[in-house]
């Protein structure tokens, strides 16, 4: 400082101006963590920093911050569906595995429930067609019911089509006609 018979250094978030006479604010997007840095650092990816910081801050999980421009949270943009960041800091959200889905913000993908599977943004999971299943939750695609079997949309499991013979029809419609209902 002018007219000073001792040097000071500048606290942490400050570093001195162009002749030493002063110091000044490390601007948004760098930090300044020691007293006496002569320069402020700047944040990488996956974090940001406020004007006059002395640290970077972590974008939280289920977002992700790849940008230059570091000067704020709003530069940590959450992860789109299908897509999730587990851990703070995250430069870059990753893909869903096989069988999960995630919606916009996860930090983690989930396993889609037996009878569903994700659908092809991995951003929700649908059920599966009638006449097709998922046996169990995370399944990646539907499988096709096997010749003599069926299933109904939704379908866990498969069901084998039953051969009626005309003595056994014949004992169905006396069965349901003289219960008053209508065979269809």
């Amino acid at each position: 400082i002018a007219g000073s018979s001792v040097c000071i250094n500048c606290q942490p978030g400050l570093i001195p101006v162009t002749l030493k006479s002063d110091c000044e604010v490390c601007v948004a997007g760098k930090f300044s963590a020691l007293a006496g840095s002569g320069a402020c650092g700047a944040c990488g990816n996956g974090v940001y920093s406020l004007q006059g910081a002395t640290v970077c801050t972590a974008c939280s999980a289920g977002t992700a911050h790849a940008l230059t421009l570091r000067t704020d949270v709003s530069a940590c943009v959450e992860c789109v569906a299908g897509k999730y960041s587990e851990s703070a800091s995250s430069s870059d959200c990753d893909n869903c595995e096989s069988g999960k889905f995630a919606i916009t913000g996860s930090s983690t993908c989930i396993d889609c429930q037996a009878g569903l599977t994700p659908t092809s943004s991995k951003g929700d999971c649908e059920q599966c067609g009638a006449g097709w299943f998922s046996p169990a939750p995370g399944t990646q695609d539907c499988t096709e019911c096997g010749a003599g079997h069926y299933s109904l949309e939704g379908a866990l499991r498969v069901w084998p089509v039953l051969a009626i013979t005309p003595a056994a029809h014949a004992m169905l419609v006396f069965s349901v006609a003289s219960n008053g209902a209508a065979l269809v």
